[in-house]
């Protein structure tokens, strides 16, 4: 796409293996987020974030013909660009945590669950600290009917995935999974990389089933214990020893 009417020159900043994110300048002046991918995706993609507008969402602005998602720009970086050769002190910790978890808690009261919280798609305005969520394409009101098709992740998303929605396991998926890909991020801002690392996709999705992560208080010596235990919790494998809401979350940090 090199063009759409009512929107300025399209810049290619991200090409990935079901979409290309272009940013542009609308015709109010407003900076926009412009996706393009599976037509299907787009549509299912737009009707869920119209019914959500909520603070530290992404915001839609239309669907153009099918083909192109309009959103507000919200933020000059992603988490996983900010973090990279950063240290996170616990006080920067505790205060983007929060925040996190306080839009996840919103989105899971609206009855949706992300089902792809990543660093990617955490958003950074740098110059106010303020996080958004963003790339809600995998996310439904009915994650007990969603099918897991790791084949349609980029294996760097991987890292973040829950047990459950590996496909590996006999049980449903449901909020506790985005508590789960929260604990992955969490322990990527606290230690520098999320709990498991491999170039091999397969061997991360063992990782997730069966290897218990390393304390990141052992990871990072100077981190609190009892951070390092809210961490640990979040990743556990069976989502009844996981926190159970995004409000108790909150309550801990």
């Amino acid at each position: 796409m090199t063009a759409l009417e009512g929107y300025g020159p399209l810049i290619l900043i991200h090409e990935g293996a079901r979409s290309r994110i272009y940013s542009s300048v609308a015709a109010d002046g407003v900076e926009v987020v412009i996706k393009t991918g599976d037509a299907g995706r787009l549509k299912a993609e737009h009707e869920l974030l119209c019914t959500l507008d909520l603070a530290g969402v992404v915001r839609v602005r239309e669907l153009i013909d099918g083909k192109a998602l309009v959103l507000d720009r919200a933020g000059n970086d992603n988490l996983a660009n900010w973090l990279v050769g950063r240290r996170v002190g616990v006080d920067e910790f505790l205060r983007l945590a929060l925040q996190l978890a306080e839009i996840i808690g919103r989105v899971h009261r609206q009855g949706v669950v992300h089902l792809d919280l990543n660093p990617w798609n955490v958003l950074v305005d740098t110059e106010l600290g303020w996080l958004t969520v963003a790339d809600f394409a995998q996310a439904t009101r009915s994650p007990a009917e969603a099918r897991t098709q790791l084949r349609d992740r980029a294996d760097r998303n991987l890292a973040y995935i829950a047990p459950e929605q590996t496909g590996r396991l006999n049980r449903g998926v449901d909020h506790r999974a985005d508590l789960y890909a929260l604990g992955c991020t969490f322990y990527e801002m606290l230690t520098s990389a999320p709990p498991f690392v491999s170039d091999d996709g397969l061997g991360i999705v063992h990782a997730h089933l069966a290897q218990a992560p390393r304390a990141p208080h052992e990871v990072e010596p100077g981190l609190p214990v009892e951070l390092s235990r809210l961490v640990l919790k979040l990743l556990a494998k069976n989502p009844e020893d996981r926190y159970q809401s995004a409000e108790a979350l909150q309550a801990d940090l």
